[in-house]
């Protein structure tokens, strides 16, 4: 039996209630018809508003790449809500394809120098593939080898109730690689910010 506790809503359950809410699922459910709507309603709209946009990036390379990529990261984020999907599609998007949209992100971020400085150019263009390419390789190699040795916590083609899954953790032990993928991005940021207050600016050339 449900009992309020507090102003904030919070109750106290019994073990078997707290079961038959771990097997309520969102999509698999007939309910939840005006949270389903809404999500199909953003979906709609967010797929016009990045197509649009990408138009207009269509002559810059790395903010196009970064466009397509996050347009494919929103679209495989919203699918969860709206149908069934396998734990290897929210896996892989979750410890690779977030960390590429991070990456490419940071790397929009660079500024460029002059183009008549052409080593520094493409020089710079060299670090930033390799920035972006490399953990993202990592970090591919290293979620199937987890999704290979739990195949029972993450099947790959087993269609399935996202909230469902997420509710009875079954997966936990393959998504670690996105949370030490996090931690390590901080401390790395937090150095480079130390780092970058020793740097003097000698910016003759427009090159720091």
């Amino acid at each position: 039996m449900l009992e309020k506790r507090t102003i904030f809503n919070s109750t106290i359950v019994s073990k078997e209630e707290y079961e038959a809410y771990k097997k309520i699922g969102f999509v698999s459910e007939k309910g939840f018809k005006v949270e389903k709507f809404i999500y199909q309603v953003l979906f709609t709209f967010f797929t016009l508003f990045f197509a649009v946009s990408l138009v207009f990036q269509r002559g810059f390379t790395l903010s196009f790449i970064g466009g397509i990529i996050t347009y494919i990261y929103m679209i495989i984020g919203f699918l969860p809500q709206l149908t069934l999907v396998p734990c290897s599609l929210i896996l892989y998007t979750a410890n690779v394809l977030t960390a590429l949209v991070y990456l490419i992100r940071k790397s929009l971020k660079a500024e460029e120098p002059n183009n008549y400085l052409q080593k520094i150019h493409k020089r710079i263009n060299s670090i930033l593939a390799a920035f972006i390419i490399i953990p993202t390789v990592i970090l591919l190699i290293v979620t199937i080898i987890l999704n290979i040795k739990n195949k029972g916590a993450c099947p790959p083609f087993e269609i399935q109730d996202a909230l469902l899954n997420m509710k009875q953790n079954k997966s936990g032990s393959v998504f670690k690689v996105v949370q030490i993928f996090g931690t390590f991005s901080m401390a790395l940021g937090f150095v480079i910010t130390i780092l970058l207050c020793f740097v003097k600016d000698a910016n003759n050339f427009g090159v720091k």
